[in-house]
Protein backbone atom coordinates (compact mmCIF):
# COMPACT_ATOMS: atom_id res chain seq x y z
CA UNK A 1 0.00 0.00 0.00
CA UNK A 2 1.13 3.54 -0.75
CA UNK A 3 1.66 4.84 2.81
CA UNK A 4 2.60 8.44 1.83
CA UNK A 5 -0.56 8.60 -0.28
CA UNK A 6 -2.65 7.36 2.67
CA UNK A 7 -1.13 9.98 4.99
CA UNK A 8 -1.84 12.70 2.41
CA UNK A 9 -5.49 11.63 2.20
CA UNK A 10 -5.78 11.68 6.01
CA UNK A 11 -4.41 15.22 6.09
CA UNK A 12 -6.86 16.21 3.37
CA UNK A 13 -9.80 14.86 5.37
CA UNK A 14 -8.63 16.75 8.43
CA UNK A 15 -8.24 19.98 6.45
CA UNK A 16 -11.74 19.60 5.03
CA UNK A 17 -13.11 19.48 8.57
CA UNK A 18 -13.84 15.75 8.94
CA UNK A 19 -11.12 15.16 11.53
CA UNK A 20 -10.04 11.53 11.90
CA UNK A 21 -13.48 9.90 11.99
CA UNK A 22 -13.30 8.65 8.39
CA UNK A 23 -9.70 7.41 8.53
CA UNK A 24 -10.41 3.79 9.45
CA UNK A 25 -13.11 3.15 6.85
CA UNK A 26 -11.04 4.88 4.16
CA UNK A 27 -7.90 2.91 5.06
CA UNK A 28 -9.81 -0.38 5.08
CA UNK A 29 -11.13 0.22 1.55
CA UNK A 30 -7.66 1.22 0.31
CA UNK A 31 -6.01 -1.86 1.83
CA UNK A 32 -8.60 -4.01 0.07
CA UNK A 33 -7.62 -2.20 -3.16
CA UNK A 34 -11.20 -1.32 -4.03
CA UNK A 35 -10.80 0.70 -7.25
CA UNK A 36 -13.69 3.05 -6.53
CA UNK A 37 -15.46 3.62 -3.22
CA UNK A 38 -17.33 6.20 -1.18
CA UNK A 39 -17.52 6.98 2.53
CA UNK A 40 -20.19 9.04 4.23
CA UNK A 41 -20.49 11.17 7.33
CA UNK A 42 -23.29 13.26 8.82
CA UNK A 43 -22.44 16.57 10.47
CA UNK A 44 -24.63 18.78 12.63
CA UNK A 45 -24.46 22.57 12.55
CA UNK A 46 -25.91 25.30 14.71
CA UNK A 47 -28.23 27.32 12.41
CA UNK A 48 -27.36 31.01 12.02
CA UNK A 49 -31.03 31.74 12.76
CA UNK A 50 -33.55 29.52 14.52
CA UNK A 51 -36.69 29.51 12.38
CA UNK A 52 -38.42 26.37 13.63
CA UNK A 53 -40.47 25.74 16.74
CA UNK A 54 -37.81 23.57 18.41
CA UNK A 55 -34.90 25.85 19.31
CA UNK A 56 -32.71 22.83 20.09
CA UNK A 57 -32.82 21.56 16.50
CA UNK A 58 -29.72 21.68 14.32
CA UNK A 59 -29.11 21.65 10.60
CA UNK A 60 -27.83 18.36 9.21
CA UNK A 61 -25.50 17.88 6.25
CA UNK A 62 -24.64 14.43 4.95
CA UNK A 63 -21.35 14.30 3.08
CA UNK A 64 -20.41 11.54 0.64
CA UNK A 65 -16.72 11.48 -0.35
CA UNK A 66 -15.72 9.70 -3.56
CA UNK A 67 -12.34 7.98 -3.89
CA UNK A 68 -10.76 6.56 -7.04
CA UNK A 69 -7.64 4.44 -7.58
CA UNK A 70 -5.22 5.34 -10.35
CA UNK A 71 -5.12 2.81 -13.18
CA UNK A 72 -1.35 2.69 -13.44
CA UNK A 73 -0.37 2.48 -9.73
CA UNK A 74 -1.72 2.21 -6.17
CA UNK A 75 -2.36 5.93 -5.67
CA UNK A 76 -5.84 6.99 -4.55
CA UNK A 77 -7.48 10.34 -5.22
CA UNK A 78 -10.25 12.27 -3.49
CA UNK A 79 -11.52 14.50 -6.28
CA UNK A 80 -14.96 15.53 -5.07
CA UNK A 81 -17.65 15.14 -2.45
CA UNK A 82 -21.38 15.72 -2.33
CA UNK A 83 -23.22 17.56 0.44
CA UNK A 84 -26.92 17.13 1.24
CA UNK A 85 -28.44 19.75 3.53
CA UNK A 86 -31.53 19.15 5.64
CA UNK A 87 -32.17 22.30 7.63
CA UNK A 88 -34.09 22.52 10.90
CA UNK A 89 -36.88 24.40 9.13
CA UNK A 90 -37.36 21.99 6.23
CA UNK A 91 -34.97 23.22 3.52
CA UNK A 92 -33.35 20.44 1.51
CA UNK A 93 -30.52 21.11 -0.93
CA UNK A 94 -27.69 19.07 -2.40
CA UNK A 95 -24.52 19.93 -4.26
CA UNK A 96 -21.31 18.27 -5.44
CA UNK A 97 -18.02 20.11 -4.81
CA UNK A 98 -14.90 19.42 -6.85
CA UNK A 99 -11.81 19.88 -4.69
CA UNK A 100 -9.64 21.42 -7.41
CA UNK A 101 -12.20 23.49 -9.26
CA UNK A 102 -13.90 24.73 -6.08
CA UNK A 103 -10.62 25.42 -4.23
CA UNK A 104 -10.95 22.73 -1.54
CA UNK A 105 -14.17 23.98 0.03
CA UNK A 106 -14.39 22.68 3.61
CA UNK A 107 -17.40 21.00 5.20
CA UNK A 108 -18.36 24.18 7.08
CA UNK A 109 -17.97 26.30 3.95
CA UNK A 110 -20.10 23.84 1.97
CA UNK A 111 -22.82 24.11 4.63
CA UNK A 112 -22.82 27.90 4.45
CA UNK A 113 -22.83 27.89 0.66
CA UNK A 114 -25.85 25.56 0.69
CA UNK A 115 -27.62 28.00 3.01
CA UNK A 116 -27.21 30.60 0.26
CA UNK A 117 -24.36 32.63 1.76
CA UNK A 118 -21.30 33.89 -0.08
CA UNK A 119 -17.88 33.11 1.38
CA UNK A 120 -14.47 34.67 0.87
CA UNK A 121 -11.69 32.15 0.35
CA UNK A 122 -7.90 32.36 0.15
CA UNK A 123 -6.60 30.59 -2.94
CA UNK A 124 -3.31 30.15 -4.72
CA UNK A 125 -3.54 31.08 -8.38
CA UNK A 126 -1.20 29.27 -10.71
CA UNK A 127 1.33 31.50 -12.43
CA UNK A 128 0.65 32.12 -16.09
CA UNK A 129 4.32 32.49 -16.98
CA UNK A 130 6.74 29.60 -16.58
CA UNK A 131 9.04 29.82 -13.52
CA UNK A 132 6.92 32.60 -12.05
CA UNK A 133 5.75 32.23 -8.43
CA UNK A 134 2.15 31.33 -7.68
CA UNK A 135 -0.05 34.22 -6.64
CA UNK A 136 -2.13 34.24 -3.45
CA UNK A 137 -5.45 36.04 -3.66
CA UNK A 138 -8.87 36.18 -2.07
CA UNK A 139 -11.98 35.32 -4.04
CA UNK A 140 -15.68 35.24 -3.24
CA UNK A 141 -17.77 32.13 -3.91
CA UNK A 142 -21.55 31.74 -3.94
CA UNK A 143 -23.85 28.94 -5.10
CA UNK A 144 -26.47 30.34 -7.46
CA UNK A 145 -29.63 28.77 -6.01
CA UNK A 146 -31.86 30.49 -8.59
CA UNK A 147 -30.70 28.51 -11.62
CA UNK A 148 -29.66 25.01 -12.68
CA UNK A 149 -26.94 24.28 -15.20
CA UNK A 150 -26.98 21.63 -17.96
CA UNK A 151 -26.04 19.00 -15.36
CA UNK A 152 -29.04 19.84 -13.18
CA UNK A 153 -26.76 21.46 -10.59
CA UNK A 154 -26.61 24.93 -9.09
CA UNK A 155 -23.48 26.62 -10.48
CA UNK A 156 -20.86 28.10 -8.14
CA UNK A 157 -20.00 31.66 -9.13
CA UNK A 158 -16.48 32.88 -8.32
CA UNK A 159 -15.66 36.57 -8.06
CA UNK A 160 -11.99 37.58 -8.30
CA UNK A 161 -10.38 40.79 -7.00
CA UNK A 162 -10.35 42.52 -10.40
CA UNK A 163 -14.16 42.33 -10.51
CA UNK A 164 -14.17 45.28 -8.12
CA UNK A 165 -16.39 44.07 -5.28
CA UNK A 166 -15.47 45.75 -1.98
CA UNK A 167 -17.52 44.58 1.00
CA UNK A 168 -16.70 47.63 3.14
CA UNK A 169 -17.76 50.08 0.43
CA UNK A 170 -20.87 48.02 -0.22
CA UNK A 171 -21.93 48.20 3.44
CA UNK A 172 -21.50 51.99 3.34
CA UNK A 173 -24.21 52.22 0.66
CA UNK A 174 -26.87 50.84 2.99
CA UNK A 175 -28.66 52.75 5.81
CA UNK A 176 -27.12 50.59 8.53
CA UNK A 177 -26.89 52.05 12.03
CA UNK A 178 -23.72 50.84 13.70
CA UNK A 179 -23.91 50.38 17.45
CA UNK A 180 -20.20 51.02 18.01
CA UNK A 181 -16.99 51.61 16.06
CA UNK A 182 -15.92 47.96 15.91
CA UNK A 183 -19.29 46.52 14.85
CA UNK A 184 -18.67 47.07 11.15
CA UNK A 185 -15.36 45.16 11.28
CA UNK A 186 -17.07 42.27 13.07
CA UNK A 187 -19.88 42.20 10.49
CA UNK A 188 -17.35 42.17 7.63
CA UNK A 189 -15.58 39.20 9.22
CA UNK A 190 -18.92 37.40 9.56
CA UNK A 191 -19.85 38.08 5.95
CA UNK A 192 -16.50 36.80 4.68
CA UNK A 193 -16.93 33.47 6.45
CA UNK A 194 -20.51 33.07 5.22
CA UNK A 195 -22.38 33.90 8.40
CA UNK A 196 -25.64 35.87 8.40
CA UNK A 197 -25.02 38.81 10.76
CA UNK A 198 -27.88 40.87 12.14
CA UNK A 199 -27.68 44.68 11.96
CA UNK A 200 -30.01 47.61 12.56
CA UNK A 201 -31.27 49.33 9.38
CA UNK A 202 -33.02 52.69 9.09
CA UNK A 203 -36.08 52.43 6.80
CA UNK A 204 -37.08 56.05 7.33
CA UNK A 205 -40.34 55.34 9.12
CA UNK A 206 -38.71 52.92 11.55
CA UNK A 207 -35.46 51.23 12.53
CA UNK A 208 -35.60 47.44 12.27
CA UNK A 209 -33.21 44.52 12.71
CA UNK A 210 -32.28 42.83 9.44
CA UNK A 211 -30.10 39.91 8.40
CA UNK A 212 -27.56 40.47 5.64
CA UNK A 213 -25.37 38.39 3.34
CA UNK A 214 -22.86 39.43 0.68
CA UNK A 215 -23.80 39.14 -2.99
CA UNK A 216 -20.46 39.76 -4.73
CA UNK A 217 -21.61 39.06 -8.29
CA UNK A 218 -24.28 41.76 -8.03
CA UNK A 219 -21.96 44.03 -5.99
CA UNK A 220 -24.57 44.44 -3.28
CA UNK A 221 -26.11 42.77 -0.22
CA UNK A 222 -28.91 40.28 0.17
CA UNK A 223 -31.13 41.72 2.93
CA UNK A 224 -33.71 39.73 4.91
CA UNK A 225 -35.99 40.30 7.85
CA UNK A 226 -35.44 38.15 10.94
CA UNK A 227 -37.68 35.43 9.45
CA UNK A 228 -35.41 35.32 6.37
CA UNK A 229 -37.96 36.94 4.07
CA UNK A 230 -36.26 38.98 1.33
CA UNK A 231 -36.41 42.77 1.70
CA UNK A 232 -36.42 44.43 -1.71
CA UNK A 233 -34.23 47.36 -2.69
CA UNK A 234 -37.23 49.64 -3.22
CA UNK A 235 -38.04 49.21 0.47
CA UNK A 236 -34.45 49.97 1.51
CA UNK A 237 -33.96 52.85 -0.95
CA UNK A 238 -37.46 54.33 -1.44
CA UNK A 239 -36.12 57.59 -2.89
CA UNK A 240 -33.88 55.94 -5.46
CA UNK A 241 -34.50 54.02 -8.64
CA UNK A 242 -33.98 50.30 -8.24
CA UNK A 243 -30.31 49.59 -8.98
CA UNK A 244 -29.73 47.94 -12.33
CA UNK A 245 -28.69 44.30 -12.15
CA UNK A 246 -25.29 43.46 -13.57
CA UNK A 247 -25.51 41.96 -17.05
CA UNK A 248 -23.66 38.69 -17.47
CA UNK A 249 -20.90 39.01 -20.00
CA UNK A 250 -19.78 36.51 -22.60
CA UNK A 251 -17.76 33.55 -21.30
CA UNK A 252 -14.60 34.72 -23.06
CA UNK A 253 -14.59 37.91 -20.98
CA UNK A 254 -15.71 36.53 -17.63
CA UNK A 255 -12.37 35.58 -16.13
CA UNK A 256 -10.68 38.69 -17.49
CA UNK A 257 -13.24 40.82 -15.68
CA UNK A 258 -13.04 38.86 -12.45
CA UNK A 259 -16.29 36.87 -12.63
CA UNK A 260 -16.29 33.15 -13.29
CA UNK A 261 -19.37 30.90 -13.16
CA UNK A 262 -18.73 27.22 -12.50
CA UNK A 263 -20.23 24.77 -14.98
CA UNK A 264 -19.74 21.66 -12.92
CA UNK A 265 -21.23 20.38 -9.72
CA UNK A 266 -20.01 21.95 -7.09
CA UNK A 267 -12.17 24.87 2.63
CA UNK A 268 -9.11 27.01 6.54
CA UNK A 269 -10.53 24.41 8.90
CA UNK A 270 -13.47 25.38 11.11
CA UNK A 271 -14.25 23.41 14.24
CA UNK A 272 -18.04 23.83 14.11
CA UNK A 273 -18.50 20.31 12.79
CA UNK A 274 -19.67 18.23 15.71
CA UNK A 275 -21.42 14.98 16.64
CA UNK A 276 -20.25 13.39 13.41
CA UNK A 277 -21.45 9.89 12.60
CA UNK A 278 -19.59 7.80 10.08
CA UNK A 279 -20.59 5.11 7.67
CA UNK A 280 -18.85 3.66 4.63
CA UNK A 281 -19.97 1.80 1.57
CA UNK A 282 -17.92 0.29 -1.22
CA UNK A 283 -19.09 0.51 -4.78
Amino acid sequence: MNEPNLEYLKKTLDYLGFGTKLNDVMETAIRREIPKFSVGISSYFEPPLKLGQDLAQKDTVHFTLDFNKAKENDTYFLNDYSAELKSHNGIQRAHSFNLERDHRVTAVQAYRLLLGAAIQKDIVKRAEAENSPAEKQQIWMKVDLDILDSYGKHPVAKVYPNYGFDISETLDKYPILWKHDKEKDAVIADLKRGAFPEVAMDFGDRISPVVISANPRMRNLDVYDTRMNVIRNDRIFPDQATPQRVELMGHENQQASGFEPSNGGSQTQDQEVSNQQTRSRGR
